[in-house]
């Protein structure tokens, strides 16, 4: 049993699929596993030693995600005209909360005076 774990182990490694070892298995050992045996056992595997994707920290209140973008037309519920209006969204990448803001006059210069 270890000769199959082994092998499955360096199979994987090498990013080999559950079919692809099992038909090695059979060719090469002549061990007489079914396909559903050995893609449970590679699955098994698999979760337990998944891969670590690297972590990034993001401490709180120094970095969030700005998008803006233009929503579907939409009805505007005081005048009856249909309008696309802009969004501003902002995501706290520490928590992925955000926030939505719906803009509808989009201007690149201030539009008043802070003192």
């Amino acid at each position: 049993m270890s000769l199959t774990v082994n092998y499955i182990d360096k199979a994987l490694d090498q990013r080999f699929t559950a079919q692809r070892i099992c038909h090695d298995l059979k060719e090469e050992y002549g061990l007489g596993y079914g396909y559903a045996s050995i893609k449970r056992f590679v699955h098994h595997l698999k979760q337990r030693c998944s891969e670590v994707a690297s972590v990034m920290d993001h401490p709180p209140r120094k970095e969030a995600q700005e998008d803006f973008f233009k929503r579907p037309l939409t009805l505007h519920p005081t005048d009856g005209h249909w309008r696309r209006p802009w969004i501003l969204r902002v995501t706290l990448l520490c928590s992925w909360h955000g926030y939505e803001e719906a803009i509808v006059d989009h201007r690149t210069e201030p539009t008043s005076s802070v003192p």
